[in-house]
């Protein structure tokens, strides 16, 4: 009796035709509900597949890599600089040395630091050298201006300490006309600041005396 009933149905093309578009009809409509389940499974984080997984992994792991490398830079960095007193604002002055990459203008500039002070130094490197003044570099209290005191600057200072002259015989005989404008139109040119300023001027020099031994 069935199978003369799906005999019948099955002569008639059109009961036939309408059963594949209705099948294929509910297939798609399954197929398009799984994947919006699962796009909102991985949005919401409930069924997350493997690529997904595997790149919040990464993430994760990038950070947490990432934030102690900053942290210990930051503290590698605090650690560069030599210990410097901590003066209230109105304490601090901002204090130029001319010549503060030199011998003992370097010194002079690291003992003004650890007192606390802003310090600008000022040097054309002729006989200075950066490397004097390296361990200072990057520090809030602490600026390298690469500049001649032969050409006037303009500079918001409170004390200056001129030391650009070349002091060693070598030096300023490798140079004699550029060792006396040094010591002529940039001692003019720092006074000259010191006068706009209203600040003092400490000009200090190393004069070296060559005789023959007789």
């Amino acid at each position: 009796m069935t199978n003369t009933w799906v005999r019948k149905v099955l002569r008639q093309p059109h009961f036939v035709i309408g059963g594949i578009v209705v099948i294929l009809f509910l297939w798609y409509q399954l197929r398009a509900v799984s994947y919006d389940w699962d796009q909102s499974s991985i949005e919401n984080g409930n069924g997350l597949n493997y690529d997904s997984v595997k790149q919040i992994i990464k993430s994760e792991v990038d950070g947490l890599i990432a934030v102690p490398s900053k942290i210990t830079s930051y503290t590698k960095d605090m650690t560069l600089y030599p210990p410097v007193q901590n003066l209230p604002e109105m304490e601090r002055l901002r204090i130029l040395v001319t010549g503060g990459a030199g011998f003992v203008g370097s010194h002079l500039v690291d003992r003004l630091m650890m007192e606390g002070h802003h310090v600008i130094v000022l040097d054309n490197m002729f006989t200075g050298r950066q490397k004097n003044v390296a361990h200072w570099i990057g520090h809030p209290n602490f600026q390298l201006i690469i500049h001649d005191v032969v050409e006037p600057i303009m500079l918001e200072i409170d004390q200056i300490y001129h030391l650009a002259c070349p002091a060693s015989p070598p030096h300023y005989q490798y140079n004699p006309i550029k060792t006396i404008k040094t010591s002529t139109e940039g001692t003019l040119n720092m006074l000259g600041l010191a006068k706009r300023t209203r600040v003092r001027c400490c000009n200090c020099y190393c004069h070296v005396t060559c005789t023959d031994t007789v």
